[in-house]
């Protein structure tokens, strides 16, 4: 086994990793918002809770969305580096 399939192997389990994590953390979003709604309701505040989390919970998707849009064409970029390289070195 030769570096650069070693190396293209390693890019691909470090992107899987990420989407991973990523998972995870929309996940725990997605519950800490139904938590956030359940009690801001049993409270009675809802309403106004709503109008102040709205945009920050709009600002954190988007920044999970893009950080995980450039971690994946950081990867991409890699493996399609690694293979270039390869093929330059073995022709």
């Amino acid at each position: 086994m030769d570096i650069q399939s070693i190396a293209r192997k390693n890019a691909a389990i470090q992107q899987q990793a990420c989407r991973n994590l990523f998972d995870a953390l929309d996940i725990f979003q997605d519950y800490a918002e139904q938590t956030s709604w359940y009690w801001a309701g049993q409270v009675g505040i809802d309403k106004p809770v709503k109008t102040v989390l709205d945009p920050y919970l709009r600002a954190s998707r988007s920044g999970r969305r893009n950080a995980r849009q450039l971690l994946s064409d950081g990867f991409a970029g890699s493996a399609a580096w690694l293979a270039g390289n390869a093929a330059n070195t073995t022709s």
